[in-house]
């Protein structure tokens, strides 16, 4: 999450305080009490590995524009896919 809200960030307006921005944002993510009902159960394990996919490939998809004609940001949705369906959100 944290490079995410970097990249955006930079993308938007590009400035040093941004990584401070990009900190609190991921830490503000982190702590959502959202966030606390996945982490309790273990056998919900697949809706963090699920999300971390589609994080992943948004980051991908973002960093790295040369990737986008050969579709290999879609990676990490594949692997989370396998963890469970509701990463097809990526689509």
């Amino acid at each position: 999450m944290y490079t995410l809200f970097r990249k955006l960030c930079d993308l938007a307006r590009p400035d040093p305080a941004n990584r401070w921005a990009a900190l609190i944002a991921a830490s503000l993510y982190g702590v959502h009490p959202a966030i606390a009902e996945t982490v309790n159960y273990v056998i919900q394990r697949g809706d963090l590995y699920s999300t971390l996919g589609v994080i992943a490939a948004l980051v991908v998809y973002v960093s790295m524009p040369q990737w986008r004609k050969s579709g290999l940001y879609l990676v990490p949705v594949a692997l989370a896919l396998l963890s469970k369906p509701p990463a097809l959100v990526f689509r």
